[in-house]
């Protein structure tokens, strides 16, 4: 018991020496973490078989001498599956329901802010992604890439709010002969933290 209290009291002396420490040291390189969620609307032949849905996921930012941002990203959507009427010969009036989409995305991007403001910062923002797509029990893995803006609001302290909005291709790499491309937009609010 009495170790765990020395090492309690070491942990924290450690603490404050480094929290002093690095207040009169130029910080080099920041880390954020984020976390947050919005909406996913399907473009194109996507939004043929399914509706808006929501998303959520993180976003890990590393900053430092560069003019831009690595961004690290972890996403999970949920699209809802549309009911569609179509008319069949001699049968007449058949309601077809798809599949609600399920998109599972792990991706790597960057972020280059537009001015160079303390309070807001806009930027924008190019991405690489690892998409999962799954459509009831079926799915599949595919390449895909996407673009758009953000904006980063200081709430003051460590605290941020950072909202983005993005294009994103889906399944450009690693289709099969027949398949089509899907897209969407994600908006997405996220808290982000300062870690360092």
């Amino acid at each position: 018991m009495k170790n765990l209290g020395r090492a309690t009291v070491l942990f924290c002396m450690v603490l404050l020496l480094s929290s002093s420490s690095s207040s009169q040291v130029p910080k080099v390189v920041g880390l954020d973490l984020g976390v947050g969620g919005g909406v996913a609307v399907p473009l194109g032949t996507f939004s043929d078989t399914q509706d808006t849905g929501l998303n959520f996921g993180g976003k890990l930012r590393i900053s430092g001498l560069l003019p831009f941002r690595l961004v690290g990203m972890a996403s999970y959507s949920k699209l809802n599956g549309k009911e569609v009427s179509t008319v069949i010969p001699l049968v007449g009036i058949v309601n077809v329901t798809f599949e609600d989409a399920k998109v599972y995305q792990l991706g790597v991007g960057v972020e280059i802010p537009v001015v160079p403001a303390p309070i807001v910062k806009p930027y924008v923002v190019g991405e690489v992604s690892y998409y999962n797509l799954k459509f009831g029990d079926n799915g599949n893995s595919r390449l895909g890439l996407g673009a758009g803006g953000g904006i980063e609001i200081s709430l003051g302290g460590m605290l941020h709010l950072d909202g983005t909005v993005k294009y994103q291709a889906l399944n450009l790499s690693g289709k099969d002969a027949n398949e089509k491309t899907f897209s969407q937009v994600s908006a997405t609010a996220a808290l982000v933290f300062k870690i360092m």
